[in-house]
Order: C-alpha cells, then sequence, then structure tokens
C-alpha cells in the first residue's frame, strides 16, 4: 500500500475501538463510585484517638445517624459525639496530648474551632487532663461557654440543668479567667448515701430483704438523674463485688435486695461521676432459733375429739420450718411454710414440741410442753366428710356425716359457719340421723359441727372444710403466642370444659384494656378477629353454673407475623445441571423453599471463606435459572427476604459443583 493511502478498518480493529470505549466507561463509572464513597472520609478532621475503655461506649460519626462500637486507637474525627452507659467509660486522647475521661451515663461531643479544642458536654460527668504549658479548651453547656486554660493540670466537670460546674483535682488551672479552686464548688451530692441502710444486723429469721434506701438529694431532679453504682461485696476493698443494677424507678421507691447468706458484707454505693465507693459494712446473722407462743400460758388444754390445737412461733412465713412433736415414745417432725401448725388431737396425751429453720445449721427452739385433755366427743366420719371437698355442679351436696363406730344418740344438731366460734351460723339443722347434706355452700371455707341434744351433750368441735370448685383454664392446646401472615389476624382460643354444654362469655382486651370482642359460647372453643398484629388478653366467665365454675385469670396473647427463618438449610453439596428453559440452554439451582419468601438471594465464592464473590443473583422463587459457561468447584451461601422484607441470616456455606458446561464451545 502506498504512502497516504487511506487504510480500511478490519472487523478486529471495531472489536479492538469497542472494548476500548467500554473499558473507559466502566473506569469513569467507577471513579465517580470511589470518589463518592472516599469524599465523606477525606472532608472529616481527625482530632483525637480513642484511649483504653470498658464494657461498650458509642461513637456517632458526624453526618451519620448510626451509633457503633469503638475500637481502642481509633481515630475520632471533629464533630463526633461520644455516649456512655451505665456501665460504660472512656478515654480520649486529643492530639495535643490533651486527656478526657468520660464515666458512665455521659454525652459529649468533640469540636475543634479556631484553634482550640471545643468540647459540648451534653450530659454527664467529664475529667479533663491538660498536659502541656498553655493549653486552652473551650466547654459548652447549651449557649454558655466556658474557657479552661493553664498550666498542667486536672478538673472535673458537671453537667447540670442549665450550666456546668467545675471542680479542680490538681495542677494550676483557670476556668473564664478565674483561678479554678476559687469557683464555687460542685453541689452538693445528688443521693443521700451517708446512711444507706437503717441497721446493719440483719436476722434472717425476721429479715427477708435487705433495704438500701438511697434518695436523691433533691426530689425535683430525681427523675433525670443518673443512678449511682451499687455493688455489694465480702471484702472491705469490695473485691469480688457483685453489682446490682438499679433504674430511677428502684431509687424512688427504695432498694430491697435478696438478703445473701449469713456473713460480713460491705455495701457500696458510688456517686455518679465519683471515683470512690462509700462502704457501709453490714452483717447477715445466721439463723437464731423461732421463739415459740406458748397457748396463753395454759399448760392444760382441754378440746373435742379430732379438734385442732395451734402450734405457734414467730418468724417469716415465707420460710420452711421443722416442727418436732412428742407424744409419749412417737415422735413426728412436720415440714411447715408458716408459723403455725395445726395438729388434731383424738386422746389425751402430754405433748412437747419444738421449732427451726430447715437448715442443717439451723438451731431448734426449746421444748415447749402441753398437756391436751380430749373430752368425750363425737367422731367425724372423714370418708363421708373429705376435709377437701370439690364441687362440680350446683346439685352437688355436702355431707356431715359422724361415725357409726360409737353409741347411738337419738338426735343430733348440726352447725355450719365461716368462723370456728360459731357466731352468726349460716344454719342450724336438728336431725334423728347421724348425717346430713346441704346444697346451700357455695365454694369457700367453712366450719360445722354436731352436737347431741340427749344429756350428758357430746360434740365433735369445730370442724374445717374447704368446698371447691373447678377454675376454668387455658387449654393445653392453646397457644401465647400465635402467628399470622394477615393484616387482621383471627386468633384462636380454647379453655378447660368440666361441664359439657356449658356457656360461656369470651373477652378480648387490648393493652390499654379496651373491649376489641365479647361474645357468647358454647362449648370450649372460639375464633375471634382481631383488628391488627399486636399484644391482647382474653378472658372466660361460665354464664351457667355461675356458682361452681371459677373464670380463668386474664390470659395474655401475642399474635405477630410468621417468623423468619434465622438461617435457611441449604444442600450441603450441590451439582447443578444445565436445563432448555425458554429455548436457552442454562443451570438450574434449587434453593431452601419458604413459605413466604418473596426473594432468594444466591452468593458463589471462589473460597470457603467468602473472601473472593464470584457472583451474586436474585429469584423470586426457589428455583433460579442463570446462563452462564462456567465450570468447577465452587462455594455458595443462601439468604431470604420475606414479603414483609425482612431479612434470614446466611446459610452455612455449602458446595455448588458446575460440571463442564454443555455451554461452553470446544
Amino acid at each position: 500500500m502506498a504512502l497516504g493511502d487511506s487504510r480500511r478498518f478490519s472487523p478486529l480493529d471495531y472489536a479492538t475501538f469497542l472494548v476500548a470505549i467500554a473499558s473507559i466507561i466502566t473506569g469513569t463509572y467507577f471513579l465517580f463510585v470511589h470518589e463518592d464513597n472516599i469524599r465523606p472520609l477525606r472532608d472529616l478532621q481527625p482530632i483525637a484517638k480513642v484511649g483504653t475503655y470498658s464494657e461498650s461506649p458509642q461513637r456517632k460519626i458526624v453526618g451519620t445517624l448510626a451509633w457503633n462500637g469503638v475500637k481502642e486507637r481509633e481515630v475520632l474525627f471533629r464533630g463526633d459525639q461520644i455516649l456512655t452507659d451505665q456501665s460504660s467509660k472512656i478515654e480520649v486522647l486529643f492530639l495535643d496530648d490533651t486527656f478526657l475521661k468520660i464515666p458512665p451515663n455521659s454525652l459529649i461531643k468533640l469540636d475543634f474551632n479556631n484553634g482550640e479544642f471545643d468540647i459540648v458536654l451534653i450530659k454527664g460527668f467529664l475529667d479533663i487532663n491538660l498536659s502541656k504549658g498553655n493549653e486552652k479548651v473551650t466547654l459548652r453547656k447549651g449557649n454558655k461557654k466556658y474557657k479552661i486554660e493553664g498550666k498542667k493540670g486536672k478538673i472535673q466537670v458537671v453537667s447540670g440543668s442549665e450550666n456546668l460546674q467545675f471542680k479542680p483535682l490538681s495542677g494550676d488551672l483557670k476556668v473564664d479567667g478565674k483561678d479554678a479552686s476559687q469557683l464555687k464548688p460542685i453541689s452538693k451530692a445528688l443521693y443521700q448515701i451517708d446512711n444507706p441502710l437503717k441497721k446493719t444486723t440483719f436476722d434472717p429469721l425476721r429479715d427477708n430483704t435487705l433495704p438500701v434506701d438511697l434518695k436523691p438529694a433533691s426530689i425535683k431532679k430525681a427523675g433525670n438523674l443518673p443512678p449511682p453504682d451499687v455493688v455489694i461485696s465480702r471484702y472491705p476493698n469490695l473485691r469480688k463485688a457483685q453489682k446490682i443494677k438499679t433504674t430511677p424507678q428502684d431509687l424512688k421507691k427504695g432498694l430491697n435486695l435478696k438478703l445473701p447468706r449469713p456473713g460480713l458484707y460491705y455495701l457500696g454505693v458510688k456517686e455518679p461521676g465519683a471515683t470512690e465507693y462509700k462502704i457501709t459494712p453490714f452483717e447477715v446473722a445466721a439463723f437464731s432459733a423461732p421463739q415459740l407462743l406458748a397457748q396463753s400460758g395454759k399448760k392444760t388444754i382441754q378440746v373435742s375429739q379430732g379438734e385442732n390445737i395451734a402450734l405457734g412461733w414467730v418468724g417469716r412465713k415465707d420460710l420452711t420450718y421443722e416442727v418436732e412433736v412428742q407424744a409419749g415414745s412417737q415422735r413426728k417432725v412436720f415440714d411447715v411454710q408458716s408459723t403455725k401448725k395445726l395438729l388434731p388431737i383424738f386422746k389425751s396425751a402430754q405433748l412437747k414440741y419444738r421449732v427451726r429453720v430447715k437448715s442443717p445449721s439451723a438451731p431448734w427452739s426449746q421444748w415447749e410442753n402441753q398437756n391436751v385433755k380430749v373430752n368425750p366427743g363425737l367422731i367425724v366420719d372423714q370418708n363421708m366428710t373429705p376435709d377437701i371437698f370439690i364441687k362440680k355442679t350446683q346439685e352437688d351436696a355436702i355431707p356431715f356425716a359422724l361415725s357409726a363406730k360409737q353409741s347411738n344418740p337419738k338426735s343430733f344438731l348440726f352447725e355450719v359457719a365461716k368462723t370456728p366460734s360459731f357466731k352468726n351460723p349460716l344454719f342450724k339443722v336438728k336431725s334423728k340421723k347421724p348425717a346430713i347434706k346441704s346444697k346451700k355452700l357455695k365454694p369457700g371455707v367453712y366450719y360445722w359441727r354436731s352436737t347431741t341434744l340427749d344429756k350428758p351433750p357430746k360434740t365433735t368441735g369445730a370442724q374445717k372444710i374447704t368446698i371447691k370448685a373447678p377454675v376454668i383454664l387455658p387449654s393445653q392446646n392453646f397457644k401465647n403466642e400465635q402467628f399470622s401472615a394477615l393484616s387482621k389476624p383471627v386468633a384462636q382460643f380454647s379453655w378447660s370444659e368440666s361441664l359439657p354444654g356449658n356457656k360461656y362469655q369470651l373477652t378480648v382486651k387490648d393493652t390499654q384494656g379496651k373491649v376489641i370482642e365479647e361474645k357468647e359460647v358454647q362449648g370450649n372453643q372460639a375464633e375471634v378477629k382481631l383488628p391488627s398484629l399486636g399484644s391482647y388478653s382474653w378472658q372466660v366467665k361460665p354464664l351457667t353454673n355461675k356458682e361452681v365454675l371459677l373464670p380463668t385469670k386474664e390470659t395474655p396473647l401475642m399474635v405477630t407475623l410468621p417468623e423468619i427463618i434465622k438461617s435457611p438449610k441449604i444442600q450441603p453439596k450441590q451439582i447443578i445441571y444445565y436445563r432448555i428453559v425458554n429455548g436457552v440452554e442454562a443451570y438450574e439451582i434449587e434453593l431452601p423453599e419458604y413459605k413466604y419468601a418473596e426473594l432468594y438471594t444466591l452468593e458463589v465464592y471462589r473460597d470457603p471463606e467468602a473472601k473472593k464473590m464470584l457472583f451474586k443473583k436474585s429469584f423470586p422463587r426457589n428455583t433460579g435459572y442463570w446462563v452462564s459457561n462456567r465450570s468447577g468447584k465452587y462455594y455458595y451461601r443462601v439468604r431470604i427476604t420475606d414479603k414483609w422484607g425482612r431479612k434470614s441470616g446466611y446459610s452455612k456455606m455449602g458446595i455448588l459443583i458446575f460440571p463442564i458446561s454443555p455451554l461452553v464451545k470446544e
């Protein structure tokens, strides 16, 4: 070809030209995307670093909305905010070596203006350490501004409701040109912690809690104060201390802590922002012997046959006691969770008893002697008249019967009352038979006795009987938490039914106590359409047999969306083959099926550590079709997005094998 002749473009030239243009466009796109991602970080100005910290303080970068955890030596930028909760604290080191200590329950904002560090103390406390001479730090609270300057020194700052207060710790510092030591000191303590315990020795026989009184020094500010730190330890230096969680509500009504085991303890209370605990020692004594209550000073008690005598003592009613009773050569030990043991007497005896807390090391009380004399009386038929009678229908009659193993009096007087003194009895019945029946009594506790009308009279003495009724209960099939995909779900209710065919009233309420549904039901199950998902309560009352059946308690119900699976279960190893889909050869990939899935996301990697992603595809169903000419062994994982936009976690990594692809041209 001669010089100057034009040259025609070959197909290879056109292909090269198109590839070059695509490369330029792609490179430009990634350049802009990269620039968009790095521009915010490039514009931020580093002013400090994170020092040591405990628990989990939070940090929010300027221009963002999310709070995140911190890392040691992490760079802090101008405008960052630092937040500590009740248990966390953090140290911040500015680039000029100014040092901050941020204690629990504090919130600050870091800034840098006109060559000076600018700190906004939003709430809580702050310790500032100026490490170089002629340092200057600006502090802000609302619209008020304070300047701290001077040579090396430390100062504590407390955020009040409207201004800041200062307490010099060391060195020679000035606040707004005034010597810090001459400033008005930090206001009095936030809490009254000098005497948190009203007494320092506790008897577990009578004391069941450890009352700690931490009243706020100012009642007006009580709702806004951060709670103090409260710990209990067996050591005076508070080593191995147990931390007590406190809330503002606890402080209003006072802390009532579970009484620890016997021993010497130390209660530590530290003001918010303080460095030292106020320590109060206290002792929990070992169990002492209960003090017995004698029978009104009487050494001989007259009782009717089968009548109970009360063995009583002084102590906590929530403890379990051992009561040892001896009558001649007979000895019995009873476990009692009360401060009284009712002992039925059937024959005269010389009794003695003693009591102790049920604990191997607890001491016994002294013996109490009691002479009990039984007057000849009538004997109750325990088989006919048990101590507890369950009334299943309104027609059930309660029997009051005497034993046949005694002489045969001609007539009897039966009495029933609410008290064992039989003052104002509910009814009296004369009978020539040693037994009567009554349908009048509703469920409750009663006392009855029978006295012969012959002379000399004999009596059973006061006999206690408890009449119970079946309680309607939620059935075993009822679920307190139910799931529904409907915006107006239908809840299922079911309860026990001791009387078939009985009628009930079902009431469903929302969390505010408003009645959502009230309906009459025959049987023991019902459905109710609710206005929305959420929390509810329900109760069932009998409409028939009201005198017998007792209603359910209000039972909670939570109706929520179906649970999103935490992690889909995939095939550990899957070989995917090609299929013909709409006339196109493609691989078919099977994913785990989930009823409410909206989207299945598949990620394929070259390595099992999920660092080298090969591709990412999403499918609307659990079967995906993908056109590719790839072959080999790869790794994959799956996550699911449901119809409400909730995402599951990733599945475990599985192996995905592409056979030699039929799409590869030989």
